[in-house]
């Protein structure tokens, strides 16, 4: 028997009659055939028999489902690839005994949708950025257990696994998910973590950016601002902030040589004992001077960009030193009340220094008086002369040597046992 069961699904249920008692097919022992050309659009196909007993389903004449036994009624779907156009659909049917159902139906499976997003946390920070989480949470229609793939630095748009990975996990249903202090960036730059998932036979990835940024030091303050230019080597404690392992000191001073130029301390490295304190070795030389303090990132990155501001200084003072006296020249003079030239030999002298005189007779006498020719002519540190009135009666008059005008204390000048003997 050849008919026509119309253009729509097969929706039969016979019971346990017959197909067509009128063309004598009893109610049991029957097969049927059914074809039909269908136009499909691209995509997958989900066909779902129904049958009581055997089916068979060939789409383009391929075997796509077998259930050729005996069988209470049982419905089977399959899911087939189809290209756009027409196919054709044929089911083969059998009827052992009892009921007898040949249901066939067809719909196009929603394409499986997979999304993923990833964030960074900390997405930025100083290098090294040490400890950063990646967390990607996936969302769309497929469904099922899900593979991570986590990289610190992949910037394609790609989906295949490739090495290099920082984590995977596999098969885990967690969602979202996150990859915990996966990530570690040594230096400055803008990286891109990337993540990608797989779920129910989809695949989806995701990317985000990580900057990170340059660790320049900084200084608020030094100590100690002051030193004593006796030219040896004292601690400088710096303090400020994002200090760490490689930093350098430089030193900029004003006088004598490399002056007026960033200059690293032999001191270095520095001892760093936290990110906002460190000391190094400094010396300061021998001379009056301000000498400029910086801390760079390292021995190789000392640009104004690499460095602290060097606003920070300590103000070098030369220690003013007491100067002595051996002797003085001439021992004798003439007491004309005239001026004559004394020469004084000792040790220290310097700019500044005054000479005073102590009689025993007279105006003034016996206390220590600044002579009228002051300051003296200071012809190195161990000589200087002065213009010395004798007087006009017999007297010995004394000689010291003091730091300045202001610094006369009996600590601030030469002993004042040398003299000069005045005769008539």
């Amino acid at each position: 028997m050849v008919r026509d069961d119309g253009t729509g699904f097969l929706e039969l249920d016979w019971g346990t009659g017959s197909p067509s008692s009128a063309c004598g097919i009893g109610s049991d022992n029957f097969s049927v055939r059914w074809t039909r050309t269908f136009r499909f659009d691209a995509g997958t196909w989900r066909f779902t028999v129904t049958t009581d007993d055997g089916a068979r389903l060939y789409v383009d004449d391929e075997l796509v489902l077998d259930k050729w036994f005996d069988q209470g009624p049982t419905t089977y779907p399959v899911d087939v690839q189809l290209t756009a156009g027409n196919h054709a659909i044929r089911m083969e049917y059998y009827e052992g005994g009892g009921g007898a159902v040949a249901k066939l139906s067809w719909e196009k499976v929603p394409a499986v949708n997979l999304t993923v997003s990833l964030t960074a946390n900390p997405s930025s920070g100083s290098a090294p950025l040490n400890g950063v989480d990646l967390t990607a949470g996936v969302g769309g229609t497929a469904t099922g257990t899900i593979n991570y793939t986590f990289y610190c630095n992949r910037s394609d748009t790609g989906t295949d696994i490739t090495p290099g990975y920082a984590a995977k996990y596999d098969g885990v249903t967690d969602n979202p998910k996150t990859a915990v202090s996966v990530c570690s960036y040594s230096s400055a730059g803008t990286y891109t973590a990337k993540v990608i998932v797989e779920r129910g036979g989809a695949a989806a990835e995701s990317r985000t950016g990580v900057t990170v940024s340059v660790l320049v030091p900084s200084v608020s303050s030094v100590s100690p601002t002051t030193m004593t230019a006796d030219g040896l080597s004292h601690t400088l404690n710096i303090y400020g902030g994002s200090f760490q392992s490689g930093n350098i000191v430089q030193f900029k001073w004003g006088v004598g040589s490399g002056a007026g130029v960033w200059n690293t301390g032999s001191g270095n490295p520095p001892s760093i004992s936290s990110t906002s304190q460190m000391m190094i070795g400094m010396n300061p030389g021998t001379v009056d001077d301000t000498i400029y303090v910086r801390v760079c990132r390292s021995s190789s990155q000392t640009t104004t960009a690499d460095c602290s501001s060097g606003t920070q200084y300590v103000t070098v003072t030369a220690p003013v030193l007491v100067p002595s006296v051996s002797s003085v020249s001439p021992t004798t003079m003439t007491a004309d009340g005239l001026s004559h030239t004394l020469n004084i030999y000792g040790g220290s002298f310097q700019s500044g220094n005054i000479v005073q005189f102590k009689w025993g007779i007279g105006s003034g006498a016996g206390v220590w008086n600044t002579g009228s020719g002051n300051p003296p002519s200071i012809s190195s540190t161990s000589q200087m002369m002065i213009g010395m009135n004798s007087g006009t009666v017999d007297d010995t008059i004394y000689v010291r040597v003091c730091r300045s005008s202001s610094q006369t204390t009996t600590a601030d000048c030469s002993s004042g046992t040398q003299y000069v003997t005045v005769v008539r």
